[in-house]
């Protein structure tokens, strides 16, 4: 699992309204604080960077990869707690024992040279695990950390 500085939605969502943007240059009403996906943790920090954006939010892993001088011109302000960077879904109507065998051999890739070879290359994943407290604890902790003040749910 990732930590993540999920700044927008653990602090901001407490105080402010937030809205997504199309770009960067779109208007940001007064009270309300605009957002955009950057679309990689490289183009987070070089928006940051640049002072095109007041802040980013990209997870440990990737706040300990950059090299100290990108390091000295930013602040950690919050960390998250973890949070999966990536998740598995099945259709609903896949046969049992399909997902069953699935579930093994993701399980497992850890434990082979060629599953740790796939795993490197899938954003230098090192395992695949259970979801902490099973799936609709997980769903629901994340119903809560994503939904913002008077979104429905």
């Amino acid at each position: 699992m990732k930590t993540g500085a999920v700044l927008l939605v653990m602090r901001v969502r407490e105080r402010f309204q937030v809205a997504e943007k199309p770009d960067l240059s779109a208007k940001v009403l007064g009270g309300e604080i605009g957002y955009i996906f950057a679309g990689s943790e490289k183009n987070v920090v070089k928006l940051v960077r640049e002072e095109k954006a007041a802040a980013g939010a990209i997870s440990n892993d990737d706040y300990a990869s950059l090299d100290e001088a990108s390091k000295a011109r930013l602040a950690v302000l919050v960390e998250s707690g973890s949070v999966p960077r990536h998740l598995v879904s099945v259709r609903r109507n896949l046969p049992e024992a399909v997902i069953k065998r699935l579930k093994e051999i993701l399980l497992s890739m850890h434990l082979d040279d060629e599953g740790q070879k796939i795993l490197r290359q899938t954003d230098g994943t090192t395992k695949f695990d259970t979801l902490p407290g099973g799936e609709e604890a997980f769903r629901r902790k994340l119903n809560d950390l994503y939904h913002f003040r008077g979104e429905k749910k």
